[in-house]
């Protein structure tokens, strides 16, 4: 093999100012290039730059020998890079396939990110990570959107019908009901509301059209909501309590839902997640916080 160190120490001495080059570090100048172009001859404890100081006139130039080498490998010397996931069975795969018995994983608030080649008793290059970014399902997204907006009677009506997969409590036949109902008085003037016996909040309204003068009704609506959702995708749903609001204003009735406890709703799929994650993978720490 030929010894790139004692090329490299007979170039300098041979380098003469203005006058150029000797005949010898012409020579030594060739060998170098040679036994740098053969890269299975250069060691990975060989040089990743090289300095060399030109004559006079001449620029000083850093060679990143390690980029230059790269490409005439196999492959890479090691895995690199940074891969995202959206759920917790692909997260596991992953790590599962490409973890060092150093890995450690990270919870943030709304990902988690696994370094792959993390610090062990020695460096390590910290290059390699996987992250799961979590995503909320459609069902959550759209009850969430809904929390705490008004809505007039035929766009509540729609999203009634719309999410009526979602309501345990009332059941489907009964959400469905109420939809058709505030459908049908869309341009009733309410006048009242009042509490039924079953503890459900209930309206009074009269209608009027041109055959007579008026005709007076109640419409019944329950006062909260049973929903299963799931939070994140790749979860089993969870229950949610939504609570009925209503207003009487001069534009009529307006109607809205309101889901309890959310954030601890969110906190808890999050620390669901972590569970899975500590269970599925059998070697690596589990840490509150963010990587570099």
């Amino acid at each position: 093999m030929t010894d790139i160190g004692s090329i490299t120490a007979e170039i300098e001495p041979a380098i003469i100012g203005a006058q150029g080059l000797r005949g010898d570090a012409v020579d030594a100048l060739v060998e170098l290039g040679e036994a740098l172009a053969d890269a299975d001859e250069v060691t990975e404890d060989g040089p990743i730059a090289a300095v060399y100081r030109l004559p006079e006139g001449y620029k000083t130039e850093v060679i990143d020998m390690e980029a230059w080498r790269a490409p005439l490998r196999p492959g890479p010397r090691r895995k690199s890079g940074a891969y995202t996931v959206t759920d917790v069975a692909s997260f596991l795969a992953y790590f599962a396939k490409h973890a060092s018995d150093t890995a450690e994983t990270w919870v943030g608030e709304q990902q988690i990110t696994s370094v792959l080649d993390a610090h062990g008793d020695d460096p390590r290059w910290e290059g390699h990570k996987l992250v799961l970014r979590l995503q909320h399902s459609p069902e959550w997204t759209r009850w969430v959107n809904a929390s705490g907006k008004w809505f007039g009677q035929q766009a509540f009506a729609e999203f009634l019908e719309d999410s009526a997969a979602d309501v345990v409590s009332p059941d489907a036949a009964t959400m469905l009901e109420v939809a058709q109902s505030l459908q049908a008085t869309v341009k009733a003037d309410f006048k009242s509301s009042f509490r039924t016996s079953d503890g459900q909040r209930g309206f009074r309204y009269e209608e009027t059209t041109t055959a007579k003068a008026g005709s007076k009704g109640e419409l019944e609506i329950p006062e909260k909501l049973g929903l299963l959702l799931r939070v994140f995708l790749g979860q089993d749903p969870v229950t949610v309590s939504a609570r009925f609001r209503y207003r009487l204003s001069d534009d009529g009735l307006r109607l809205g839902v309101v889901l309890d406890r959310v954030p601890e709703l969110l906190e808890a799929a999050r620390d669901q997640v972590v569970v899975q994650i500590a269970d599925g993978t059998d070697r690596g720490l589990v840490l509150r916080g963010q990587p570099k």
